[in-house]
């Protein structure tokens, strides 16, 4: 296995792997852990954010989420995250407030 490139948000390696007797390599892309929110409003509906995305080179609607910091379980980032991208406090007993 080789890692032709390597960034702060994703590395790309090379992977081989025998596939109906044939050798093959293969491009893995490799991202850091990270959380997703999935915000239901009492009422049922979703929120989303609007997020311009280089690959795409749009805007497109997409959930609150954001990389596992060392030191943070899913929970603490998955909180953070809806603060940080909608402003929304996740309270004590598991409910979310808008700040």
């Amino acid at each position: 296995m080789s890692t032709p490139f390597e960034g702060d948000s994703l590395s790309v390696r090379i992977v081989s792997r025998s596939i109906r007797s044939v050798l093959q390599n293969f491009e893995v892309v490799v991202r850091p852990q990270i959380a997703l929110c999935i915000p239901v409003t009492d009422d049922g509906n979703l929120l989303l954010i609007r997020q311009y995305r280089v690959a795409v080179n749009n805007v497109i609607l997409e959930f609150p989420a954001g990389r596992i910091e060392v030191g943070e379980d899913s929970e603490r980032a998955a909180t953070r995250e809806l603060l940080e991208e909608i402003g929304f406090l996740v309270t004590e007993s598991g409910d979310w407030e808008a700040c």
